[in-house]
């Protein structure tokens, strides 16, 4: 999400950030003393009892919160957090339907890393595993109990041989139950609705760059599948980066799950470099090579989480988990009935092993919503 930096009150304005502290310390004062307990009134009625107006009360409050002394609940109003420091009491307990897609070690982390967050934040949302389905299709949500929202997760989409993504039929019948829904590590073309991804795009491009900026004539994109979402989301940005160089394309389907290796013998020739889409192809294409140091660059873009680069000292773009874990938790915590759907894309960096010789200064993107 594009952030914009908060700037200096002008020298004019001393008055008016004098006299919102002064009310903050009020609402304060009022909550010490037991005047203000449990669910505080409205905007407005706290205007007329401070003598301020609704957009001041709402600062005031917002500052309050960021302290822990109150606890602001879209849709239910802001409650005082009680001495205990823990939830207020009359919080209902919201559950959270978890549903991974494969056997997936990085969906299973983000799992557990959502549920402390949203412990933590006193909403009252709990995960609550709804297994490992076959198939994300419409009938898991009969064999399931109640649910307040429901996350879907797909962890390794660059390594999987087919797309895990969810059946639209599922996402219709959600949409029906009125049952907000977040799509973490995919999204759906066929029905928008909550997702947070990485931005698998942008990864292809930088990717195919850096190998052009090496001194590359060519580039090989090698991916296990080319048609699933993320291998073809990273193919985009790859197909951008030639057609910007004006050099043809090479994209090559290499299935693989690691296990079985692929030689490159007679796809070479000098200034070629490869980009490994997914962590099995590099482990593929690296026991390919065997005992023999690689004569072309080889750089991968990876899914979050998967560290196959670092073991074999390669260049590679790469996602942090927690980025998407949090913006899953802001949405769940935020989204309701009426809430408009939104889209985050999630941005990676590229990490350069000094092995080969090669710097390439990382740049910091932000993360963008839709």
């Amino acid at each position: 999400m594009r952030v914009r930096a908060e700037t200096t009150a002008p020298n004019g304005s001393n008055r008016l950030s004098y006299k919102f502290q002064r009310l903050r310390e009020q609402i304060r004062q009022a909550i010490l003393r037991g005047e203000l307990a449990g669910r505080l009134p409205g905007e407005r009625e706290l205007g007329k009892r401070f003598e301020a107006n609704s957009k001041t009360i709402n600062k005031a409050l917002t500052d309050l919160s960021r302290e822990g002394l109150v606890v602001r609940r879209i849709g239910r109003g802001t409650f005082v957090r009680p001495a205990d420091g823990n939830a207020p009491t009359d919080q209902k307990e919201r559950i959270v339907h978890w549903f991974s897609a494969q056997v997936d070690a990085t969906a299973q982390r983000w799992r557990e890393a959502l549920g402390v967050i949203l412990s933590s934040r006193g909403d009252g949302l709990r995960i609550a595993d709804a297994g490992i389905p076959a198939r994300l299709t419409p009938e898991l949500l009969r064999d399931t109990g109640p649910a307040n929202a429901v996350v879907v997760a797909v962890g390794n989409s660059l390594s999987s041989p087919e797309s895990p993504a969810p059946r639209p039929e599922l996402l219709v019948a959600l949409a029906q139950r009125q049952l907000p829904t977040v799509l973490l590590g995919l999204r759906s073309d066929e029905l928008r609705c909550n997702s947070v991804v990485p931005d698998y795009t942008t990864a292809g491009f930088r990717t195919a760059e850096y190998l052009f900026d090496l001194g590359c004539r060519d580039v090989i994109a090698m991916a296990g599948s080319i048609t699933s979402a993320g291998p073809t989301a990273v193919l985009l940005g790859y197909r951008t980066s030639c057609q910007r160089r004006h050099r043809p394309e090479h994209v090559v389907s290499a299935t693989s799950d690691g296990s079985s290796p692929i030689s490159l013998n007679g796809r070479l020739v000098e200034g070629v470099g490869v980009m490994c889409i997914g962590g099995s192809v590099l482990e593929a294409v690296c026991a390919g090579l065997g005992n023999r140091r690689a004569t072309f660059p080889i750089v991968a873009v990876l899914d979050p989480d998967d560290d196959r680069a670092s073991r074999v000292s390669v260049p590679a773009y790469e996602f942090e988990s927690q980025r998407m874990v949090d913006w899953a938790a802001r949405i769940l915590a935020e989204c309701g009935r009426a809430t408009p759907p939104v889209e985050v894309i999630v941005a990676g960096g590229f990490h350069i092993r000094t092995n080969l010789g090669h710097m390439l200064r990382s740049e910091t993107l932000n993360d963008v919503a839709i």
